[in-house]
């Protein structure tokens, strides 16, 4: 089941409140102090009953739309905090009103708007009666759920994409309000939430539904693979961040392999190697040459074996990729030339030294970085750089990636170095 929350109130969501049923948060002000905005924002982050936050990869194709009412007694415009922006005006009501047991009564109706999916025979109300208020100072909250079903149908069954595989439903979610007393004025009488998109699809494993304008985050393990972590961390920062997946606002692009991705020319696919190719490999002058110093790490394998790999960032398999032209849907700003390739990059390497530390350098081999570069490779112990990434397939299954699906990268340790000096010197927090 997918549970999808959606809570009109003022100021319930802040630090320490958990929320297991809320997926989405939207402000009615977007006004105020960024740790408010992600306080709240962080409410819909912890996970819910068998679902993953924002994108529930275990669940079936059941939606479950759940809404809290308060009576503001104002005009709120629902904005997201990170994406798409929705918007919809609450009633605007007296600020006095008489009292009566119900002098204000609310009626909900659901529907799905565009197609393979049902809503329930209701709104079910936690008090199994249609919410009303008695007065201006009635303030109490009314929740209810409503279901959705998906009925299994996807764009195109017969094709192999994700495109074709999958399948976006508009769930909505409409209201009415109304008064059985003379003097209260309603200014607007009907209000709408959503629509409410919700993916499924039948590219996994098994059959899923997710909400898709939700970016989830990869946490790279900095404590065990600091080298690529310090790696991604210094093309996020020190580069245009606005394209390098550092925060869920300036997202990467996943892109899985050539027979589900719609890359290239003509929308038949693009090979995520051929992307890294360019970067790490190219034409003889153009592929990088591993340092003779760059430091193995044979204790992370069992065999106790390591040899040396090429570390890119952004990562080949996205559309961020330096490596991906824009001809072929590539997004970087400035993809690698034809001619330079992936010595257009930040060069740098991981060194061990005498004192038994580890330090990422810039690699004197190639020019000086001017920092206007738009990828980074590094010369990286290939045990540190495969199992740095080994978690992502389980990343993507269990929030069902799908095709140019947006998510980003988490990297801690570096919040006390400072990406801007001219010289980067930096150390890792433990």
């Amino acid at each position: 089941m997918v549970e999808k929350g959606f809570l009109g109130s003022v100021k319930v969501l802040g630090e320490g409140v958990d929320t297991k049923n809320c997926d989405s948060v939207y402000r009615a002000d977007v006004r105020g102090s960024m740790p408010d905005l992600v306080q709240a924002v962080g409410r819909a982050a912890g996970r819910g009953e068998g679902c993953q936050p924002g994108r529930a990869g275990s669940c079936s194709g059941r939606a479950r739309q759940r809404t809290t009412w308060s009576p503001a007694g104002r005009s709120a415009g629902w904005r997201s905090c990170w994406r798409r922006s929705g918007l919809t005006t609450m009633p605007t009501v007296q600020e006095q009103w008489p009292s009566s047991p119900k002098a204000m009564a609310f009626n909900v109706v659901t529907g799905c708007s565009n197609g393979g999916c049902t809503s329930g025979p209701g709104f079910d109300w936690e008090t199994g009666r249609t919410p009303s208020w008695s007065s201006g100072l009635d303030q109490h909250l009314a929740q209810g759920t409503a279901d959705f079903t998906w009925d299994g149908s996807v764009t195109n069954a017969a094709g192999l994409k994700d495109k074709d595989l999958s399948k976006v439903l508009s769930l909505l979610v409409g209201a009415s309000f109304s008064t059985d007393t003379p003097d209260l004025v309603v200014t607007q009488d009907k209000v709408s939430s959503g629509p409410f998109n919700i993916r499924c699809d039948k590219v996994y494993t098994s059959s899923g539904c997710v909400i898709p304008s939700y970016s989830p985050g990869y946490s790279m393990n900095s404590k065990k693979f600091p080298a690529a972590a310090a790696h991604a961390w210094l093309i996020q920062n020190r580069l245009a961040p606005e394209f390098f997946g550092q925060t869920p606002v300036t997202p990467l692009q996943y892109m899985p392999n050539k027979t589900r991705n719609a890359a290239g020319a003509s929308g038949a696919g693009r090979s995520e190697t051929a992307n890294r190719y360019r970067v790490c490999y190219g034409a003889a002058a153009n592929k990088m040459i591993y340092r003779t110093d760059t430091a193995l790490h044979p204790e992370l394998s069992g065999s106790n074996k390591d040899s040396r790999s090429c570390d890119e960032y952004s990562f080949n398999a996205t559309y961020q990729s330096a490596g991906m032209p824009t001809t072929e849907g590539g997004k970087n700003p400035r993809p690698v030339s034809d001619a330079l390739q992936g010595r257009e990059c930040v060069q740098t390497y991981e060194k061990k030294l005498p004192d038994g530390t580890y330090r990422l350098y810039d690699d004197e081999r190639y020019a000086a970085p001017t920092w206007d570069e738009t990828c980074g490779r590094s010369s990286m112990s290939l045990n540190v750089n495969s199992l740095s990434m080994s978690r992502f397939g389980s990343f993507a299954s269990t929030f069902r990636l799908l095709d140019k699906d947006t998510y980003w990268v988490d990297i801690d340790g570096f919040q006390d170095c400072d990406a801007t000096a001219d010289v980067i010197k930096c150390a890792q927090r433990p």
